[in-house]
């Protein structure tokens, strides 16, 4: 050992503040910090890259802050890559009774919203087909909070929904569909300005149409 601090037994283990370390290197450190690890100043530059004998790269930290769940390139801050993609949150309390500020979730937020109309993070719907669109990935839909009243206060602001979708000829962004209000209100914007029908009621048990409004 090395000044009681650096060891290799005989498995070929190194242990780094451990005298049994466990795998090929286990660093152990009761107080403090533990390991850091600094890469070149290009934002692409791979700070940490995890993998196994037969797949590299199965987990990649850029030197700019992006990392990468089953791609070496990630384009964001965090970008999952696969065949089969999921991403759960699962909360081990359970029989929760009321909405609160801190319970667990997917969280979009953002620095402030101070005025009227400001959007919230999204929840957007995109697709990275290439063979039409060249924008990679394109937005089709979305949800977003809109602000009504600014948030200026803890106790004040107001909030809204904004639900937008694609035409079936689309161009740009998609189209605000429908908004709920921050009193609860419901509008549905008719898909021309002449009006038609925006909302069908349907009997699915009998598979008939109901009437469009």
């Amino acid at each position: 050992n090395i000044a009681d601090s650096l060891y290799v037994i005989e498995e070929g283990n190194v242990g780094i503040g451990t005298t049994s370390p466990g795998a090929k290197l286990d660093v152990y450190e009761a107080t403090g910090n533990g390991v850091q690890i600094k890469a070149g100043d290009a934002i692409t530059d791979k700070s940490l890259s995890v993998g196994s004998a037969g797949t590299p790269d199965k987990f990649v930290v850029q030197a700019g802050g992006n990392v990468g769940i089953g791609t070496n390139s990630p384009d964001v801050k965090l970008h999952l890559k696969g065949t089969d993609i999921r991403l759960r949150l699962q909360e081990n309390t359970s029989n929760v009774t009321a909405v609160t500020n801190d319970m667990e979730g997917l969280e979009l937020s953002m620095l402030g919203v101070s005025g009227i109309g400001r959007y919230t993070p999204m929840l957007k719907f995109m697709s990275a087909d290439t063979s039409f669109t060249t924008k990679n990935p394109k937005l089709l839909a979305y949800v977003t909070g809109i602000s009504e009243a600014s948030y200026i206060t803890d106790t004040g602001g107001k909030m809204g929904l904004s639900f937008g979708t694609s035409p079936i000829v689309a161009t740009g962004v998609p189209v605000e569909r429908m908004r709920i209000d921050g009193d609860g209100n419901v509008t549905i914007k008719a898909p021309t300005a002449s009006g038609g029908g925006v909302l069908n009621l349907e009997n699915t048990t009998d598979a008939v149409n109901g009437t469009d409004w």
